[in-house]
């Protein structure tokens, strides 16, 4: 995140048209590892020497990532003779935390900028993309750094949930609530939301290695959504092994934007990883707020049913 998103993806990055030296790095406020310590310092030096070998490794293969396509855009984009007119009149930006933001002022630099016609929707709960380090914030001082003449409208959230029942969506509130208590700072405008659909059924949790020994039948509204934090090959054959050949044995990021009526989540991950209080005496946290957000992400794939295995 720190690389895709900071480095070659922040709003300086798109305002200078090239990735961030290690001065302006360190400098850098929007980033995920804090620069008023020696440690945050020193760890930030570490990020920035593995980006230089990660350049190094993609000119070796003659290869380009996304964050070399929307640099090379931009740069491309400034020595055109500007025409004063948008390429399209309107920009609608769904799932927008998966934007970087050098992606973002690309996008609305092309588009809706005459008329001021910018839509973006999202959820910081949802942000597990790798590349991605985004914040509302971020995203409005990126609209305004096109057209910084303008007055941006305050971000709304949509508190009424139609798709998922009751019982789903609690547990949903319930990772929210989670996730504001121990991280307040990385999850923005995100309140409990109201399910419109109640048709009695409860999430319900089963133990592990129990499930494994029941004979399981999945349809193709039914999903397991899986996440490990040792080996994810491992735990996908154990759980194909389970179940059969089925098209929806996906892990938490493969998963985001689908929905289904029933959904299983098999998270194998060491039960210390969720022992929040004891995390962040330990000060590691990145990964305990990862899991939660792929937890969240999992949950909220099913529309009726949820189970979760647990060890």
């Amino acid at each position: 995140n720190e690389i895709g998103g900071v480095i070659m993806g922040s709003l300086q990055t798109a305002k200078k048209g090239d990735c961030l030296s290690l001065q302006e790095y360190q400098r850098e406020i929007r980033s995920n590892v804090p620069n008023h310590t020696m440690e945050g310092k020193r760890l930030r030096e570490e990020v920035y020497n593995e980006f230089r070998r990660y350049q190094d490794w993609k000119a070796d293969l003659r290869q380009y990532d996304i964050s070399d396509l929307i640099l090379e855009l931009i740069r491309k984009r400034r020595n055109i003779t500007q025409t004063g007119q948008d390429l399209f009149q309107s920009v609608y930006l769904d799932e927008c935390q998966d934007f970087s933001y050098a992606a973002i002022y690309l996008i609305c630099s092309l588009a809706g900028k005459t008329n001021m016609q910018w839509v973006a929707a999202g959820d910081t709960a949802q942000m597990i993309t790798p590349g991605c380090s985004f914040k509302f914030d971020g995203l409005k001082q990126t609209l305004l750094a096109i057209r910084p003449d303008v007055k941006l409208r305050k971000v709304e959230q949509l508190r009424k949930n139609y798709r998922m029942t009751k019982g789903t969506l609690q547990v949903g509130n319930a990772l929210i609530r989670c996730l504001k208590k121990y991280f307040p700072h990385a999850i923005e405008y995100t309140k409990p939301e109201t399910a419109m659909v109640d048709i009695g059924l409860r999430a319900i949790i089963l133990d592990w290695d129990m499930a494994m020994k029941t004979k399981a039948k999945f349809g193709v509204q039914q999903a397991v959504i899986f996440s490990s934090d040792v080996d994810e090959s491992a735990l996908f054959q154990s759980i194909t092994k389970w179940i059969g050949d089925h098209p929806f044995v996906l892990s938490s990021l493969e998963s985001k934007g689908l929905e289904f009526d029933d959904v299983i989540v098999a998270f194998h991950v060491e039960r210390k990883t969720w022992d929040l209080d004891a995390r962040f005496r330990d000060g590691k946290t990145q990964a305990s707020l990862k899991l939660l957000r792929e937890l969240y992400v999992g949950c909220t794939r099913a529309k009726r049913r949820l189970v979760i295995l647990v060890k």
